[in-house]
């Protein structure tokens, strides 16, 4: 009874880590296609903290997952992952906050223009 305990073990421990040498690249794809979508997003500009932490860990998951170390390497990619969300979120935010400046100077340069008389005519 103690080996076929032992066994069943044994079999569940593989399964347990050949599971992980396979759902490990299948997640570091998904970071990279993410950190993908965060450049094209202009993270790097408006969130560059959260963008460059999430390279950097995804960095050090990559070398995790050269020495065979998949539970590191899925931590790693987890922090990654969590930072890329809030680079995406930070950018989203600094984007509308920038979108209202812009349109409040257009606003405000619209009134001095219909305020000012003969300053379209000064303008050549």
């Amino acid at each position: 009874m103690a080996n076929r305990a032992t066994l069943w073990l044994l079999f569940l421990l593989f399964l347990v880590l050949g599971c992980a040498s396979t759902t490990t690249p299948l997640k570091l794809d998904q970071v990279n296609r993410m950190l993908n979508d965060a450049e094209a997003a202009s993270a790097r500009e408006y969130a560059s903290y959260h963008f460059h932490r999430a390279v950097v860990f995804r960095d050090r998951a990559r070398l995790e997952i050269a020495q065979a170390k998949y539970n590191n390497a899925m931590q790693y990619l987890q922090i990654s992952e969590d930072s890329l969300k809030q680079a995406f979120a930070v950018t989203d935010q600094r984007k509308e906050l920038e979108r209202r400046r812009n349109q409040r100077q257009d606003n405000v340069s619209n009134a001095v223009e219909k305020t000012a008389p003969g300053a379209k005519e000064s303008n050549p």
